[in-house]
This record gives C-alpha cells, sequence and structure tokens, in this order.
C-alpha cells in the first residue's frame, strides 16, 4: 500500500508540473491547426483572449484590427495582407522555428463589432485599420495594467493616404517581425496578372494598324510625353514607395484640419502633394516656350505682340516661382535671375565672374 501511494503521489506531481506545458504547447499547436485552413484568422473576443492575452510566450500573431463591412479601404488592406500572409505560410514562419531561435508568426484580424469591442478599448483604438504585433510583452502588460498599448515600433495606424499594396505591407511586417522574407503572390493573383497581360497585348494585336497611325501623330507624343515628365518629375514613385503625404498636416486652434507645411526643408525629401505642384509649373512654363516658338507662324501686328508680351511675362513669372522652391529646397545653391549683390560691374577687362 505504501508502494502504491508513493506511486500515486509521484505521478500527480509529475502532472501537475507538465500541465503548464501541455497547455502551452495546445494553444500553439491550434494555432498552427487554424492557420492551415485560413491564411488570416477571424478572431472574436474569446479568442482574442485565449491567443493574444494570454501569449506565453511560443509565437508572435500580426493583428489587423479591422471594421469589415462598410469599410472599402480596409477590404482593400486585407486583401494586399493577405499576400503577406501567404509570403510568410509559404515560408513556414508558423511552424516551430527551433532551429533559428526565432518564434513562430501567425496572422489574424478582429472585426469591430459589439462582441469584439474591448478588444479596441483596450488598446485605446479609435479608427481602422490598424497592424500590430501582440507577443508576450503586451500579455503581461494586460495582465498588470488591463489595457494593451503598442508602441510606433509594434503597431502602425493606417491613414486614406498610405500604400497598401502588398510590396509595401511586408517591408512594415519584416520590421516588426525582423525578418527580410521578399513577397510572393499567391497563384490566384499571379493567374489575374498573366491574364490581364495577355488581354493587353490582345487588344494591341488587334489594333495595331489604327495604333500605328496613332503614334505617328505629334500631339499623342506631345501629350505622351507631358504624362511621362508629369510622373517622373513629380516623384510619384518616390511617394508611394516612401508612403509620402500630400502635405504636413495640423490643426488650428479651432481644431480645424490645416496645411502646416507645403514644402519639406530638405533637398533629399518632399511630400507627394509639392512633387505635383513642380512638375506641373515646370510644364506650363515649357508649354510657354513652345506656343512661343510657334508665334512666327501669326501675322505681325499688336496681337501677335501682345501674345509675346504676356508669354514672356508668364514664363517671367514661371520661372521664378520654380527657382525659388529651388531655393528652398536647396539653400546652398544661388541661381537667379538678378546678379547678386556682391557681382562686380565694370569694364569687361575686370574679372565679373563670368571668368571659367
Amino acid at each position: 500500500m505504501r508502494i502504491i501511494a508513493l506511486t500515486i503521489a509521484f505521478t500527480a506531481i509529475f502532472f501537475s508540473l507538465i500541465k503548464p506545458v501541455q497547455a502551452k504547447g495546445k494553444r500553439l499547436k491550434e494555432l498552427q491547426a487554424m492557420q492551415e485552413s485560413s491564411y488570416i484568422m477571424n478572431f472574436n473576443w474569446r479568442e482574442f483572449k485565449r491567443y493574444v492575452l494570454q501569449n506565453s510566450g511560443e509565437y508572435q500573431i500580426i493583428l489587423d484590427y479591422t471594421i469589415g463591412e462598410n469599410c472599402d479601404h480596409c477590404e482593400v488592406f486585407e486583401s494586399e495582407l493577405s499576400e503577406v500572409a501567404y509570403t510568410y505560410h509559404s515560408a513556414g514562419m508558423h511552424l516551430d522555428q527551433d532551429l533559428d531561435s526565432k518564434l513562430p508568426i501567425f496572422f489574424a484580424k478582429i472585426e469591430f463589432n459589439q462582441n469584439n469591442r474591448e478588444a479596441f478599448l483596450i488598446s485605446e483604438f479609435n479608427s481602422a485599420p490598424i497592424l500590430a504585433i501582440a507577443t508576450k510583452k503586451e500579455a503581461d502588460q494586460y495582465k498588470e495594467e488591463k489595457k494593451v498599448i503598442y508602441d510606433g515600433k509594434t503597431s502602425w495606424v493606417m491613414s486614406a493616404q498610405d500604400v497598401t499594396e502588398a510590396g509595401v505591407l511586408i517591408e512594415h511586417v519584416n520590421r516588426m517581425t525582423g525578418n527580410k522574407l521578399p513577397i510572393r503572390y499567391t497563384m490566384l493573383r499571379t493567374a489575374k496578372g498573366t491574364i490581364l497581360i495577355l488581354i493587353a497585348l490582345g487588344i494591341l494585336f488587334f489594333l495595331k494598324d489604327k495604333l500605328a497611325s496613332l503614334i505617328q501623330n505629334r500631339i499623342v507624343w506631345f501629350i505622351g510625353s507631358a504624362v511621362v515628365y508629369l510622373q517622373c518629375v513629380g516623384g510619384v514613385a518616390f511617394s508611394l514607395i516612401h508612403s509620402m503625404p500630400t502635405f504636413r498636416y495640423g490643426q488650428d486652434e479651432s481644431g480645424n484640419l490645416i496645411v502646416e507645411e507645403f514644402f519639406q526643408r530638405n533637398g533629399r525629401g518632399q511630400y507627394a502633394g509639392e512633387g505635383y505642384i513642380c512638375s506641373f509649373l515646370m510644364f506650363v512654363t515649357a508649354s510657354l516656350l513652345v506656343v512661343y516658338t510657334r508665334l512666327n507662324k501669326m501675322e505681325d501686328g499688336m496681337k501677335k505682340e501682345i501674345i509675346c508680351l504676356l508669354l514672356a511675362i508668364l514664363g517671367f513669372i514661371g520661372f521664378t516661382v520654380v527657382n525659388e522652391i529651388f531655393l528652398l529646397k536647396s539653400p546652398m545653391f544661388s541661381s537667379g535671375f538678378y546678379p547678386p549683390n556682391h557681382y562686380m560691374r565694370g569694364p569687361y577687362s575686370v574679372d565679373q565672374g563670368t571668368n571659367i
């Protein structure tokens, strides 16, 4: 009887010690099973508490705080995030990462509704979508303070101006998780892109005769060149890649939204809006010069002289404004239409700054 009692006691002690380990491993196994059926899991408040607020440090969860219905921006964001989730899933990031000491990574979303309202309140979120990474740190914070406050490194509050393309999203997710995975699109998205390219090539093939005469038109070339010029000089690619806002916004004393700064005081950066302004000003000013060269076909007279004078004035104003913006961005240069104050005057025998 004594041996049986000791055996029961040791067995009870053994199971009491391994029970927490089993509980911890159970949550991880459950998440791995759920991730296999969906790249982005849809949490309710019960699941949010179990897998986020009770995280024991075995995994990390990329969370999409979203509204769901009646939010086009949220739907686009989730669609692009699913491509990022597929990339991580294909790389096996949801599996045990014992070899490189990294934790498994899962993707989930939680929609704002009456049942899930508490998940947003404990983080003081009042907008969507918001991307955040939940770890053991956030779970411990909730146990102590009954709230989960993400910092700037572990969350990203999206705005309507932010770019939600999968190639941009994966950079943010990589920074959060410390990985360097390149984007890998799903088979469906790749097939859609291929079909669109084939359709475009088919249309070009059937319209090749009409297009041949169209591309020989000077006006078409001028419009095409103008579009390319505006896109390149305006820094559209830069603004999209770096998710630049249109301008820097702020609030006045009444709380109304105002523009605090139109142009960055930095030659190596720009707001999206200032690029569009500068490219448009330069295009319009250059177009005035093009019009000026066509005036030789007009008959001489007062009308021609007035148009020449107006073009000269408008061109001067345009170049002056562009030059002032250039000086604002690059104050180390001193380009302008007027000689500087220290410019020497006198006979050409004296150096006036024109010698090279």
